[in-house]
């Protein structure tokens, strides 16, 4: 029998949270870093087929094929857009080190529920820097000023441009413009359209549309195009990951 997930989900413009009980998942990956933190009983997170040690705090690169396990009643998933200054961040450090030993995870557990509880992104996300000792600003020398103001652009201004049209917006062509893309953000610019269309379906789904109303708000041609989607990246199917999830609304301020 296929177990759902249940629990609270948050989407913002750049990260999105949940907690609740861990559903089926089989292997997949996905454009966003992930972090999992659980109170007490460990995640296994597998990577790439192989297992890594069970931990409190476990985390996943972006586009790093990945699957949860947690028997535990409350696990915390927070997702960070890679376009953002906090997921650029996490990113490097899962490249260069393993960032969470000797964390408490009781305490992460209970400001990320806390967070999430109060729809608060930007808490979530400074739970994040917290957690890394990131500094408050970051050197932007790594992404080029053209799509660090594209990024600023399409952050929250629904579906982004094609490549073809972004360059032409920039000036630039569309070899150069992905190239520069992947290199500032460490991810391919077909992978941030193909999550941003995937979080507007979802954001659809969160105000009340049904799977068919969602794809069409996510730009896919039909509710199957957007279901396949969604399992290569989650690893289940939208009815088993979201029928048991309630939205809290975004707060700002």
């Amino acid at each position: 029998m296929t177990a759902p997930w249940r629990g609270l989900a948050l989407l913002d413009t750049g990260i999105a949270g949940f907690v609740g009980q861990v559903g089926d998942n089989r292997p997949h990956r996905h454009y966003a870093v992930q972090i999992a933190i659980s109170a007490s009983t460990p995640v296994q997170m597998i990577l790439q087929g192989n297992a890594r040690r069970a931990a409190n705090v476990v985390g996943c690169p972006a586009n790093v094929e990945h699957q949860l396990h947690s028997d535990a009643a409350a696990v915390v998933i927070i997702y960070l857009e890679p376009t953002t200054a906090v997921g650029r961040f996490v990113q490097k450090q899962f490249l260069s080190q393993r960032p969470f030993a000797g964390l408490d995870s009781g305490l992460l557990h209970a400001r990320a529920c806390a967070a999430i509880n109060e729809g608060s992104a930007k808490k979530l996300s400074e739970l994040v820097s917290w957690m890394l000792n990131r500094p408050p600003d970051p050197p932007a020398s790594s992404v080029d000023r053209r799509i660090q103001a594209f990024l600023e652009t399409v952050a929250s201004a629904g579906l982004p441009p094609t490549a073809s049209l972004a360059a032409s917006q920039l000036a630039l062509s569309p070899s150069r413009f992905v190239h520069l893309f992947a290199a500032g953000c460490g991810i391919s610019y077909r992978a941030f359209l193909k999550w941003r269309k995937l979080r507007a379906a979802l954001e659809a789904f969160a105000a009340g549309g049904n799977l068919t109303a969602a794809a069409h708000e996510g730009g896919f041609s039909d509710s199957a195009h957007f279901s396949r989607t969604f399992a290569d990246m989650f690893g289940t199917s939208p009815t088993t990951a979201l029928r048991g999830l309630n939205f809290q609304a975004a707060r700002h301020g």
